[in-house]
Formats: structure tokens, C-alpha cells, sequence
């Protein structure tokens, strides 16, 4: 950390906290988002989508959840019929998770209002600071993956 390291480590985690709040929180109480679905739920639907097929561990990891605290969250969204657990290819004891039809079609409307609302939101900016922002965000996330990595 640099200057002052609790500053810092205060900043890191306001981003955190600032986009889950402006991205996801708000957006699920602006549109009219489906009552037996959060954002953890549409969020893992939104990696499938863009990912494809992956391990429940991989999954969960991208949410940034514990394996057991995942599997609830899977659990639902194979009920209600979105996705499908399948077994591995190479590794029989490995469990993929998989978008159905009815969890695509579901998925492409979230995205679709979902870029509705970011677009919305980044009205207030102009075209200079739409540009800065998202440059930064490439960056932030460029920067942060390097650190983990060497970190390994």
C-alpha cells in the first residue's frame, strides 16, 4: 500500500461496496426483477451465460462464495428450471452447471434491461468522462489480475 495504507485499503473496499450498490442493488430495485430471484442467483446466470458450462466450484468462485454457500443458491435455480447439473466429461465426481433454454431466455432479458439501467446511469457523464471511466475500470481490473497472479 502506498501513502496511507488505511486510506487505501478503505478505498478498495468503498469500490467494492459502490458498484454492488450502483450495478446490481439498484438495478434490481428499479426494474421489475423476478421476486424468487436475487442478484446472486441472476449474477451466476449472467457468468453461465457468458462463460458457458463450468464446475459449481468455478462459479462460486466468480461470486466470490464458499462451495456450501453456493449450493443453495444452484439448488434454486435448478427448481425453477433455469439451469441443469451435469456431470463432468473428464472427471465423473466434478458437477457442471449449465443455462437451460427458459434460463437463457431469462438471462438475455436481464442483460438487456440491465445495459438499459448502465446506460441510463452513465447519462449523467460526459462523453469524456464515459471514456475515463471505463478505461479506468479495464485498468483497475488488468492491474488487480497481475498482482493476484504474481501473487501465485
Amino acid at each position: 500500500m502506498c501513502m496511507d495504507e488505511h486510506k487505501d485499503f478503505h478505498d478498495i473496499l468503498e469500490l467494492r461496496s459502490i458498484i454492488e450498490n450502483a450495478y446490481f442493488k439498484a438495478f434490481e430495485e428499479s426494474t421489475d426483477f423476478p421476486t424468487n430471484l436475487n442478484h446472486t442467483h441472476t449474477k451466476a446466470m449472467i457468468f453461465l451465460k457468458f462463460e458457458g458450462e463450468k464446475p459449481m466450484s468455478a462459479v462460486s468462485k466468480k461470486l466470490n462464495l464458499e462451495k456450501g454457500s453456493f449450493t443453495p443458491v444452484a439448488n434454486h435455480l435448478i427448481e425453477l428450471g433455469y439451469i441443469e447439473k451435469v456431470p463432468d466429461p473428464k472427471d465423473k465426481r466434478v458437477y457442471n452447471l449449465r443455462l437451460l433454454e427458459s434460463g437463457e431466455k431469462l438471462t438475455n432479458e436481464i442483460i438487456t434491461k440491465h445495459n438499459s439501467f448502465a446506460n441510463k446511469m452513465l447519462e449523467h457523464l460526459t462523453e469524456e468522462e464515459k471514456k475515463n471511466y471505463f478505461v479506468a475500470i479495464q485498468l483497475i481490473n488488468e492491474l488487480t489480475l497481475r498482482m493476484h497472479q504474481d501473487k501465485k
